[in-house]
């Protein structure tokens, strides 16, 4: 297990390594029993962001797709399951990912669950992307998220398990971090990405790098923590905005990373939903019938 300082003693991010000591292959098998195949290798819903994450997406060049919730996400902030099942399902995980690290789950926690895939460079699409159509003769690099701070006033701790391809996941305090600043509605996103919309997609250009400046990615940040998530491994960190702790996800590695655990033998346990992607499976703890000065009292007692 590892845990990483975050803004000088401000709070803490813990990494559980190979938590099912399968390398997500139990994950996974109890992810589709739940879920299905055709929604985890299915080609996801329109709108990829949420609430959580400012809605802002698109103004970042993020990549990802999501799978599940099947709405807009704005149930999903509201504290609101689509449908309840899931995040019962997955509640037992979030709690003992949480008692590993010694956080406490309180009677009034409820919960949202979310599903994000992240394309990998150089290989195929998933199930629900042009068949027979390689990501590298499409011209797809790797998926990214951007640095935020999730906006849920009532979000507790969040858990984040890994499947598939390894990936950069990038942690930082807000109040330091160069890649990440304060938006006007109170919550926290990256810096805008410097893309002008065209043919209803974001695009880097000239023009819009001098007046915006380099997209967040391409920022430098002394600050910034780089983790590397292997498939089976499960992050747990402080989610409410208090806690102003950034992350994002920069990078989904290629298997040919000379460190990758990810093998040809893990390869073969996993699904084919995963084999050629990463899966982030998300819980996020909302309690949501305490008063709001419980949730800041959660954060603060993060950081200690």
């Amino acid at each position: 297990r590892d845990r990483f300082d975050v803004g000088g003693g401000r709070g803490h991010v813990h990494v559980l390594r190979n938590y099912d000591r399968e390398r997500g292959a139990g994950f996974a098998s109890a992810l589709q029993g739940t879920f299905g195949a055709c929604v985890l290798g299915g080609s996801g819903v329109q709108n990829q962001c949420s609430p959580a994450l400012g809605n802002q997406c698109h103004l970042h060049g993020d990549t990802h797709t999501r799978l599940f919730p099947f709405g807009d996400g704005s149930a999903c902030s509201a504290g609101q399951q689509e449908p309840d099942w899931a995040a019962e399902s997955m509640r037992p995980f979030f709690r003992a990912a949480a008692h590993e690290v010694g956080v406490a789950a309180p009677a009034s926690e409820r919960g949202s669950v979310q599903l994000l895939r992240y394309r990998a460079p150089n290989g195929r699409w998933p199930t629900g992307g042009p068949e027979g159509t390689s990501a590298k003769r499409a011209g797809v690099k790797s998926a990214r998220l951007h640095m935020h701070v999730d906006n849920d006033p009532r979000a507790g701790h969040v858990a984040i398990l890994s499947l598939g391809h390894s990936c950069t996941f990038v942690i930082d305090h807000v109040a330091r971090c160069t890649r990440c600043t304060r938006a006007n509605d109170g919550g926290f996103v990256a810096n805008p990405f410097a893309t002008e919309l065209r043919f209803g997609r974001s695009v880097a250009t000239a023009s819009s790098r001098i007046a915006h400046g380099p997209p967040w990615y391409e920022r430098e940040c002394p600050t910034c923590q780089e983790i590397t998530l292997d498939s089976g491994d499960c992050l747990v960190f402080n989610g409410h905005p208090t806690s102003g702790i950034a992350h994002g996800v920069l990078r989904v590695l290629p298997p040919s990373r000379a460190d990758n655990p990810f093998t040809k033998a893990a390869t073969r346990a996993l699904p084919e939903w995963v084999a050629e992607c990463r899966i982030s499976v998300q819980y996020r703890q909302l309690v949501v019938d305490a008063p709001p000065h419980t949730a800041v009292a959660m954060a603060a007692a993060s950081r200690k």
